[in-house]
């Protein structure tokens, strides 16, 4: 009997450790130590969410919010980056320079650049300059800005990482050559197809060629063998017409296209480039 009271004695007492051990899981070292390893691991979901947890028992240092923000960043939850953001810090002047940055390249990604100009790139801002000169640029060429983007990086340090990130992507800008719509216009009216192919589209080009010229040689076949009288004739003369002016109007629509994605690759480009280095 003494035994078996000593057995269940030691038992119970083993329980309880347990117990006690598998709640301090879930304290606050624990916690920051946890939401340390998955941040160096690099798993920023998860990271996201235990410091989140972190913040229960460290609600006003900066540091896990920095973290936190940086998580959210990283695991592309852009808009649940900003919506933190703007909890943490209801003011732009209580906000520390390093996390406006990290805030700001937030707003960047979701794509929100009004409010990335208004709050983060005007004079009040307190972000270091060459951060705001990241966020400058890589705003201006998301939006088109050739020039301004250009002038912005044309004062950095040559050797700076904002230059080594954004000087492919502005050496494109400076020498890219756009084409002119109205030129595409007047070469298909001249030789139909050629607008196409002036806006590198070959095979429409061609295509187009060969299709308004069999028409065209099928009204003048049908307007020998009868004149005005062949009702054919206005058929086919008709049909050439349509399609002659379907194709000056359409050689205009593709050289505007081809310089719509050349724009839309300066973007895609920088946008990747900026997600790389986030």
């Amino acid at each position: 009997m003494k035994c078996l009271c000593a057995f269940l004695f030691l038992l119970s007492c083993s329980c309880t450790i347990w117990a006690q051990q598998k709640e301090n899981i879930y304290d606050e070292d624990h916690s920051i130590r946890f939401a340390g390893h998955l941040f160096q691991r690099k798993d920023f979901a998860m990271a996201a969410g235990e410091y989140e947890h972190v913040l229960f028992f460290q609600p006003k240092d900066s540091f896990f919010h920095h973290r936190l923000l940086i998580s959210y960043l990283k695991s592309s939850q852009f808009n649940t980056g900003i919506k933190r953001g703007n909890e943490l810090y209801p003011s732009l002047t209580s906000m520390p320079p390093d996390i406006a940055f990290t805030l700001g390249k937030t707003y960047l990604m979701a794509e929100r650049y009004e409010a990335l100009t208004y709050l983060f790139l005007g004079e009040k801002s307190s972000l270091k300059p060459s951060d705001k000169a990241y966020l400058s640029i890589g705003n201006n060429l998301i939006n088109r800005n050739w020039e301004e983007a250009q002038s912005i990086f044309s004062q950095q340090d040559p050797k700076s990482k904002i230059a080594e990130l954004y000087r492919p992507i502005v050496q494109r800008t400076e020498s890219v050559a756009y084409k002119k719509a109205w030129v595409g216009g007047v070469l298909s009216a001249i030789i139909p197809g050629t607008g196409k192919i002036y806006a590198k589209q070959w095979k429409d080009g061609v295509i187009g060629l060969l299709f308004v010229g069999s028409l065209a040689f099928s009204t003048y076949r049908q307007f020998n063998r009868g004149g005005t009288d062949n009702w054919l004739t206005f058929v086919y003369g008709g049909l050439t017409l349509g399609f002659y002016a379907g194709n000056v109007f359409g050689s205009w629509k593709a050289v505007k296209r081809y310089n719509q994605r050349i724009d839309n690759e300066i973007i895609q480009q920088t946008k990747a480039r900026i997600y790389s280095r986030l």
